[in-house]
């Protein structure tokens, strides 16, 4: 049952010096709503309207719990803007990165503000796609920025320029806006606010038809050069060419994007453990976790004194290059002699050398999975769709490390191409044990004289290790010793037991 009350609260008496209890001139009602819960609002100084007030309270929770009053008509008559504040109040209050809350807002008062849409019953679904479709083919009006507000000089800001062009929206981008709005139409039915989601009805298109901007990655030659250029040109924001280069080098072996590497420091970097590594902070990273990753080995002599005279807690690479990666990189780029964007429209801007990544790894023959953890993505197909770039070149030279088929004589229809330095022909000697297995007899390998002795093997068991599909004939050397010619070296597998004879 609802009831009126004054709060009390204790002053001085001017008069006497004593702390005396007072009530407040307002009073207020306690009532239980239509959710069970006990609620404490203001009233009025009468004690009567109070009263008549605390009555309507109360029948309005009785009959909301009979079905009997919409409970969502109060939300109805808020401002959708109040509901977007009180969603980006709620997206902060769960630890989303500032940018994501900045532009989920940003993609959703567009669309309200070109679909006038001011309550939640004016949404109307094919109002948005409608305007949708208008940011594709007409585009957005665009602000003009300048580089540093704050170094911009006070002429140019009040001199009168022409509006930029506006540029239309990509189907990715759009796909962006409606994910927002079903988000925050989500929001809303836990929240209470409606019944259903009123953006519920929009889809989203392929975006694969019209892709405003693609990437790609270097060759392993450009990307040298590209650093070897990088290393000597001028500063960048206070951010030197060395900086620079191993910044670059950072972020194609690890695939780290620009707001992580801005955030690294020195407490980042471990070189004395077995295994250097960096560590990325769960508030900087993307996906919201903590995530260490190896360094590269040529890359650990060249980080290590540049990491270890930095101050500690600051970050290793300062000042405000960040904010312009994209622009730094390709002022090096284009100093290096290369094309920021190639003959077909791929462009390779910072967020490319993430891609680089998982170019390079691919190119090195590294299994998919192990790509997609490196490069922390949720699915394989993300990194095998939109990371790896590889080129026709890359496909010939995978192509032609398969074996040739036999023909009916037993000979091979073409002679093998030498491949690259992979473990195959044409590859630098290695000699490395392949280890035992009970009851099977393994050998020492020699790419250098392309042979496989028996070592460490059973007296009288010399059987010879198979090969991928090459068959040759044994040959004895000066001492008699049993030689098989050993025409590939495949990396190690799961299957490697069954590579051995059984003794």
């Amino acid at each position: 049952m609802a009831s009126v009350f004054r709060h009390s609260y204790t002053s001085k008496d001017p008069e006497t010096g004593k702390r005396i209890t007072k009530r407040t001139r307002k009073w207020y009602v306690s009532y239980v709503d239509a959710d069970g819960i006990r609620r404490k609002v203001p009233g009025f100084a009468d004690k009567e309207a109070t009263r008549q007030l605390a009555a309507d309270l109360e029948r309005r929770a009785a009959r909301a719990r009979t079905g009997l009053i919409d409970r969502e008509e109060p939300h109805r008559r808020r401002p959708l803007l109040d509901h977007l504040s009180d969603y980006e109040a709620d997206l902060r209050g769960k630890g989303r990165s500032e940018k994501h809350v900045q532009d989920t807002a940003t993609r959703i008062r567009d669309v309200f503000t070109g679909c006038s849409f001011a309550f939640l019953p004016d949404v109307e679904p094919e109002r948005i796609t409608a305007h949708l479709a208008h940011l594709r083919d007409v585009g957005k009006p665009r602000k003009r920025q300048t580089e540093e507000s704050e170094q911009a000089n006070e002429d140019e800001k009040k001199a009168k320029k022409p509006p930029l062009p506006p540029i239309p929206l990509s189907i990715a981008s759009c796909n962006h806006h409606v994910r927002a709005l079903k988000m925050f139409g989500n929001w809303l039915v836990k929240a209470s606010r409606t019944k259903s989601n009123p953006f519920a009805s929009l889809t989203t298109m392929n975006a694969e038809t019209d892709r405003k901007r693609r990437r790609r990655a270097l060759s392993a030659d450009d990307f040298g050069k590209l650093l070897r250029t990088t290393a000597s040109g001028p500063d960048f924001r206070g951010l030197s060419g060395h900086a620079r280069e191993l910044l670059y080098r950072l972020a194609a072996s690890t695939g780290f994007r620009v707001r992580e590497l801005a955030s690294l420091t020195p407490a980042s970097f471990d070189f004395e453990g077995e295994t250097p590594t960096v560590t990325v902070a769960a508030a900087y990273a993307k996906n919201r976790r903590e995530d260490t990753l190896p360094l590269r080995a040529d890359l650990v002599p060249s980080l290590k004194p540049f990491v270890g005279v930095k101050p500690s807690g600051s970050p290793v690479w300062p000042t405000t290059w960040h904010q312009r990666a994209a622009k730094m990189l390709r002022n090096d780029v284009e100093r290096a002699g290369l094309s920021y964007v190639d003959e077909s429209d791929r462009v390779f801007d910072f967020h490319a050398l993430r891609g680089q990544a998982a170019t390079d790894l691919a190119r090195a023959g590294v299994p998919l999975a192990t790509t997609q953890k490196i490069m922390r993505h949720s699915t394989p197909t993300l990194t095998a769709k939109h990371y790896t770039h590889l080129r026709t070149e890359d496909m010939a030279d995978a192509i032609a490390r398969v074996p040739s088929p036999k023909s009916d004589d037993g000979s091979t229809e073409a002679e093998p191409v030498a491949e690259r330095d992979t473990g195959t022909d044409a590859s630098p000697a290695l000699g490395y044990p392949l280890g035992y297995a009970d009851g099977v007899s393994c050998h020492s390998v020699s790419a250098g004289d392309r042979e496989v002795r028996d070592a460490d093997a059973p007296s009288g068991q010399t059987e010879s290790l198979q090969t991928t599909g090459k068959n040759t004939a044994a040959a004895r050397d000066e001492e008699g010793e049993k030689l098989v010619p050993l025409l590939g070296i495949e990396p190690r597998t799961r299957g490697l037991r069954i590579r051995c004879s059984a003794s």
